[in-house]
């Protein structure tokens, strides 16, 4: 007896569902969203305001005002790195006051710049779509 037309569609999406519930199809996406991780931390520096939307507290110092908040040098900003695997990303930075200047402490209000936004997720999100894509249908 011959394929239907819904046997073989039938048989895509069970082919499909199978490559999607591979945790490797993720962890071979990893690559592709380091940068992207890296690129919307430092984004935070230029919008200079937490993740709900607030603004950083500006300088105390009247002689910094006409400078952004955590960009004296610019080492801050350049030392986020980002790791990622099947279904998580991380972002750090190794310098050894950026935690203070994240979440603050009794003399340094809290400038919270180590996290993605949605924007950030959502193009995340889409290069995960993208990539399974091609991993379900194959390059076209």
């Amino acid at each position: 007896m011959a394929d239907t037309g819904f046997e073989h569609l039938a048989g895509l999406a069970v082919a499909a569902a199978k490559t999607l519930a591979d945790p490797a199809l993720f962890a071979q996406a990893a690559p592709a969203l380091v940068p992207q991780a890296v690129a919307g931390v430092q984004e935070n520096f230029g919008r200079r305001q937490g993740p709900d939307g607030s603004p950083w507290a500006p300088l105390k110092d009247p002689r910094e005002r006409g400078r952004p908040p955590l960009v004296k040098t610019g080492v801050l900003r350049d030392s986020i790195r980002a790791t990622a695997g099947a279904g998580w990303v991380a972002v750090s930075s190794a310098v050894p006051y950026a935690g203070f200047q994240d979440r603050g402490t009794r003399t340094i209000p809290a400038r919270t710049f180590l996290y993605l936004s949605q924007q950030v997720l959502d193009r995340m999100a889409w290069l995960c779509a993208g990539h399974a894509a091609q991993q379900v249908w194959g390059k076209r």
